[in-house]
């Protein structure tokens, strides 16, 4: 589309994309790490940026079309993005913790307009501990009464998912789980990148388990709208994709009892690539194959 004329937003600077929203009029929503340090990359901001259906950034958001904020001096990294009912952009990723490699989940908050939401939390940022000295959060999801699930992985028993709930002002939901966090491990070592809400309040955890061998597998998990993770679902609490080397990263709740994901693998009968599965998620869980299979 050569009327599509995206504007460069931090020209000689580290800005660096990481999720796309589409707002019912037609502008976009960019998440992103923004560098604003003479290092490039060492010390980058949370970051929405928002365009014209055009691509030129929309001025009148943020400051000249980009609402950012300092969590540390370090790198913070937003990996997540939600748009609530009332405008409001939530981002979710991870912050440096002190010394060393350490880091922790990390949320922030902006209206409609660009602004920092002084309300979320104390001042716009949450930092929900769950349970280690290294985490990262990497998934979002608003439920129908305005609290936010925020998802990753923990070094908790070297290598653990975890969800965390907030009260739709940024308090840590102590009623969720063990004082507002449900941590768990599928396989030797397992993390989540997406989630999904069902109707009776079920959530969805899509990402990685890796087993001893170090195999690499997609696969779901469900925990239950207490914060409870099921470890009858599927086998030992995991459906995973019959293949090696996978990742999943998307996921859509297609129907009561049959739920869509897409991802990545890095080898199915001798060709990379991405793809779609099906899976039914109640009765009997399993990966069911419901679409082509990816062509040489």
């Amino acid at each position: 589309d050569l009327g599509f004329l995206a504007t460069d937003p931090a020209p000689g600077k580290f800005c660096y994309g990481t999720r796309l929203h589409r707002l019912d009029d037609g502008r976009l929503l960019v998440a992103a790490l923004l560098d604003r340090g003479a290092n490039p990359g060492a010390d980058t901001n949370f970051a929405v940026l928002r365009y014209a259906a055009d691509g030129q950034l929309d001025a009148s958001f943020g400051v000249s079309g980009i609402a950012e904020v300092s969590i540390t001096n370090g790198q913070d990294r937003p990996f997540a993005m939600l748009v609530q009912t009332d405008g409001a952009i939530v981002l979710g990723g991870f912050a440096p913790l002190g010394s060393g490699n350490f880091s922790g989940f990390a949320i922030a908050r902006f209206s409609a307009e660009g602004q920092l939401d002084l309300s979320f939390s104390t001042d716009g940022i949450a930092m929900p501990f769950v349970a280690s000295s290294t985490e990262f959060g990497q998934a979002l999801a608003l439920q129908p009464d305005g609290k936010i699930l925020f998802a990753g992985n923990t070094s908790t028993n070297g290598g653990s998912s975890a969800i965390v709930r907030l009260e739709a002002d940024g308090a840590l939901d102590s009623s969720f789980g063990n004082g507002g966090r449900v941590v768990w491990r599928n396989g030797f070592r397992s993390e989540v990148r997406s989630l999904a809400l069902a109707d009776d309040g079920a959530i969805y955890a899509g990402g990685i388990a890796i087993d001893a061998d170090d195999s690499t597998h997609m696969a779901l998990a469900r925990v239950s709208a207490l914060g409870v993770w099921d470890s009858s679902f599927g086998l030992s609490g995991r459906v995973s994709a019959p293949f090696n080397g996978a990742v999943m990263t998307r996921q859509l709740l297609a129907s009561p009892q049959r739920c869509v994901v897409g991802g990545t693998w890095a080898n199915v009968d001798g060709i990379p690539g991405v793809g779609l599965i099906g899976v039914s998620v109640l009765a009997e869980p399993l990966m069911q194959d419901g679409f082509e299979a990816p062509s040489p």
